[in-house]
């Protein structure tokens, strides 16, 4: 049984399988221009920086759901572009509601073949079983990788020789 536990804009989510848990920050609100320092603008995207994963959350019930994630992926692309290749899911929200279920095809159609789109309903808690496991997934993927950057061996040091021994590299008296 996977649980999450909202505390304000963080979320704790954790597995009964598993004694490790995620820290989720919830980050409401990016707003078209906030690379401009619009709205709660720069200091509002440093904290996306610290998140191993990107989860966008786009409301499938709204006219032109894709105009949404394109804000939000430009506006990624005008602060950090780096930002746009880490690990991401899309969720398309409310497909609950037959609005949503009329857009999710074409919103697929500009979301993309290669991007994880999950479709939930937040208010009835469909899918949110598998939108924990992709986040699991990508939160472990990234302990694996920092995991190696700090315990494999340097080549370099590896083949360091030790301090000269030979009489030539002493100072002549």
């Amino acid at each position: 049984m996977i649980q999450a536990l909202n505390l304000k804009n963080k979320q704790i989510c954790s597995s009964d399988s598993n004694s490790q848990s995620q820290s989720v920050a919830d980050i409401p609100g990016l707003i078209e221009d906030a690379h401009k320092n619009r709205g709660l603008g720069i200091s509002f995207l440093r904290h996306i920086e610290r998140c191993v994963c990107l989860v966008y959350v786009i409301d499938l019930s709204s006219d032109q759901p894709w105009a949404q994630l394109q804000v939000l992926y430009d506006e990624l692309d005008h602060y950090n572009p780096e930002l746009r290749k880490r690990p991401s899911i899309v969720l398309g929200n409310k497909i609950d509601l037959n609005e949503s279920k009329d857009n999710l095809e074409e919103f697929r159609k500009h979301v993309g073949e290669n991007t994880v789109l999950i479709p939930i309903s937040a208010k009835k808690g469909m899918n949110l079983t598998g939108v924990l496991k992709h986040i699991r997934i990508f939160y472990d993927e990234a302990n694996e990788k920092l995991r190696k950057k700090y315990t494999e061996p340097k080549s370099n040091l590896l083949n360091a020789q030790p301090w000269p021994r030979t009489t030539t590299s002493l100072v002549n008296k």
